[in-house]
C-alpha cells in the first residue's frame, strides 16, 4: 500500500487505520503522528578550538512548538496526496483525515490519543493545490481543516468524522420525514419507523446520522455526529421532538416516543436520550 511504502525519517510511527465507504466513495484515514520529541532540542553545534570540544545551543521552546505544528501539517498534506495519487482507478472521491498522537498524558500518566488535526476534502478540491508552492499551515486553512491550537501541548480538536462512525452495523437510511404529512398522526409509527424519523430529523438538522440494524446493535438504534465546531441546543417539548421544522433536543432531558406516552405504569416505552456532540439515540425499557 502507498502509505506503507512511504519513506519517513526515524521516529515517525507510520501507523494508520483506513475505512472505505463504497456508497459515498469516501475513505476515512486515522493516521498516527509523531510526538513533539521528533523536533531536535539542539539548535546548533559549535567546535571550540581552545578546548578541543563541541558545545551545543538549545532550540527555543517557541521554535520547537512552531516546527512541530509544521510537521503535523506536512504529514497530513503528504498523506492526502499519497492516497489520491495511489488511487489509479479513482475509487476515492472524498478523504477524511484524522491525525492522532498515541502518547502518555504528562499530568495523569495515562495513555491518551488526542486528535491534533482533522479535515475532509474532495479529489477535485485537492488537485487544484500546488503542494510545491504552499505553506503547510496556510494550505490547511484553505482546506478548512481544524488544527490544534497547540499541538505540542496535545490540545485536541473534534474529528470531522469519528473513525468509529464507519461501522458495519449501519444500514441504508430510509426516508420517513417526506411521508409524515400523509399520516394521521405519529402515534401509528412502529419503533423501527420512529428510529428512522429520528435519523431523518438529525440529517435535516445538518448532522451526520446513521441508523443501526434492528438486532445485535449493542443497544444503539441511531448514532448522530455533529461536524460543526459549535451548535447551540435548545429545549423542546417531547411532542416537538420529531417536528420536521428542525426543533432541537436538550441534553440530558429525555424524549419519549409519542406513541408510548400516557400508557399505564408497567408498560414498556421508548425512552430516547442524546449527548451533545456525539449523539446516540437508543431504546430502553422503562418500568
Amino acid at each position: 500500500m502507498a502509505l506503507q511504502a512511504s519513506l519517513y525519517p526515524e521516529g515517525f510511527p507510520q501507523r494508520f487505520r483506513i475505512a472505505y465507504v463504497p456508497d459515498s466513495r469516501q475513505l476515512v484515514c486515522e493516521y498516527e503522528l509523531p510526538v513533539v520529541a521528533i523536533v531536535p532540542p539542539q539548535k546548533a553545534y559549535r567546535y571550540v578550538k581552545t578546548s578541543d570540544s563541541i558545545t551545543e545551543s538549545s532550540r527555543p521552546a517557541s521554535q520547537i512548538k512552531s516546527m512541530y505544528a509544521t510537521v503535523v501539517a506536512q504529514v497530513a498534506l503528504r498523506t492526502l496526496h499519497e492516497i489520491f495519487e495511489a488511487d489509479d482507478e479513482r475509487n476515492v472521491d472524498v478523504i477524511v483525515f484524522n491525525g492522532v498522537v498515541d502518547t502518555v498524558h504528562p499530568g495523569s500518566g495515562k495513555q491518551i490519543r488526542p486528535c491534533l488535526i482533522t479535515l475532509r476534502t474532495t479529489r477535485d478540491v485537492f488537485k487544484e493545490i500546488d503542494l510545491r508552492q504552499v505553506e503547510p499551515l496556510a494550505c490547511l486553512r484553505h482546506l478548512s481543516a481544524a488544527v490544534s491550537a497547540n499541538p505540542a501541548e496535545l490540545a485536541p480538536v473534534r474529528p470531522v468524522l469519528e473513525f468509529n462512525m464507519v461501522d458495519p452495523r449501519f444500514v441504508a437510511e430510509s426516508d420517513a420525514l417526506s411521508t409524515l404529512d400523509t399520516r394521521p398522526n405519529l402515534m401509528s409509527l412502529s419503533p423501527t419507523e420512529f428510529e428512522a424519523v429520528i435519523q431523518n430529523l438529525f440529517t435535516k438538522m445538518g448532522l451526520d446520522a446513521k441508523q443501526t440494524r434492528p438486532s445485535r446493535d449493542g443497544g444503539v438504534d441511531c448514532v448522530a455526529y455533529d461536524p460543526r465546531p459549535y451548535l447551540r441546543w435548545q429545549s423542546c417539548n417531547p411532542g416537538e421532538a420529531v417536528s420536521p421544522h428542525g426543533r432541537c433536543f436538550s441534553s440530558p432531558r429525555s424524549v419519549r416516543h409519542p406513541a408510548k406516552r400516557g400508557r399505564e405504569q408497567g408498560h414498556s416505552s421508548h425512552n430516547q436520550w442524546l449527548r451533545i456532540g456525539f449523539l446516540r439515540v437508543r431504546t430502553e425499557q422503562a418500568h
